[in-house]
């Protein structure tokens, strides 16, 4: 710890102390006298015998260089290019990285952990999970899709049919990657593997053509067992009885789905249930796809409005929805395992 006082006082300190010593103090007086330790007293006399009296001299204090209001825009700027602009082989960035940047751009050196608090607090940059995005996307197609198929999907309301988001998911009930205890320096290597239970479930949010209200309607299936073309067929007549009249059922393309045999003869016999589909590799324009990653949300009505509005935000379109109260009726929220 540094010892109290400003750069002169203990200059005059350190003299002082020389002086007594010259003079011919024992150097426990000079230590009592002064409050100082025997060896800081030992240091100074050796510093005077090497470097003489200029030694003994205040050192001025460096203060570290920072970065000013100017460069800080910079600094987002070049951020907002990502890691590979600027010669990292992913774009990810990390707080060596920002501050090998910050070092590269401007000169400035910043620890690893006090990048991390200029990002949070100055630029507003926070910790996230990158989202996975299939090479086989279709940029084009998921913008037409946008911008031309989903403004005509929601005009349901003309023929006063529910909107339904549809999706499967499933949750892993333990973790891929344990950890364990073992002896330091001896990586165990398990000779079986356990395996790991999961639990599907299917489900839609629901928009009303008239009042535009929000519902969730979620079936979960028989434990370590995926969706199949039978439960699209099931969980739509079950949410059709919850929610009488014409239906837009909105999915993905998997082929437990309209390719699927079972599927396009239950539609053959509903005509009042039409049905659209996302374009390929896309599960961000699927609101429901959102909402599983909320399976903890204790309250499925706030779960339910949240998932709509960050899913309008994102989309860049307006809906009646996006004002919905977060209440619904019982009948909107169906459970059947």
């Amino acid at each position: 710890m540094r010892t109290k006082g400003s750069p002169e006082e203990l200059e005059r300190r350190r003299r002082r102390a020389i002086d007594l010593w010259q003079q011919g103090e024992k150097p426990a007086d000079i230590c009592r006298i002064l409050g100082v330790s025997l060896r800081a007293l030992q240091t100074w006399r050796r510093a005077v015998e090497l470097g003489g009296p200029d030694a003994l001299a205040a050192k001025p204090r460096l203060v570290p260089k920072r970065l000013d209001g100017k460069q800080l825009p910079r600094l987002a700027e070049a951020l907002a290019q990502g890691s590979t602009a600027h010669g990292w082989a992913n774009d990810l960035w990390t707080g060596n990285r920002v501050a090998a940047l910050i070092h590269r751009l401007f000169g400035v050196t910043y620890p690893p952990d006090h990048v991390r608090v200029l990002l949070r607090k100055t630029l507003h940059w926070t910790r996230q999970k990158p989202e996975r995005r299939g090479r086989e996307r279709d940029e084009e197609e998921i913008e037409r899709w946008r911008t031309r198929e989903f403004p005509r999907i929601k005009k349901t309301e003309r023929r006063g049919a529910h909107l339904l988001f549809l999706d499967e998911t499933g949750f892993m009930l333990t973790p891929v990657a344990r950890r364990t205890f073992a002896p330091k320096g001896r990586t165990p290597i398990p000779k079986c593997w356990a395996r790991h239970g999961r639990v599907s479930v299917i489900s839609a949010i629901s928009v009303s053509p008239k009042r535009q209200r929000l519902g969730l309607s979620f079936r979960r299936l028989p434990a370590n067992t995926g969706a199949k073309a039978e439960d699209t067929v099931s969980f739509p007549r079950q949410v059709h009885r919850c929610l009488p009249g014409p239906l837009t059922e909105v999915g993905d393309r998997s082929r437990i789905h309209d390719p699927s045999k079972v599927v396009r003869a239950w539609l053959s016999k509903h005509p009042e249930v039409v049905t659209e589909r996302f374009p390929g590799y896309a599960p961000e324009l699927n609101p429901e796809s959102m909402s599983g990653r909320m399976p903890n949300t204790p309250n499925y009505a706030i779960m339910r409005l949240r998932t709509w509005r960050i899913w309008e935000k994102r989309q860049r379109v307006r809906s009646k929805a996006y004002g919905a109260t977060a209440t619904c009726s019982k009948a909107s929220l169906t459970t059947r395992t």
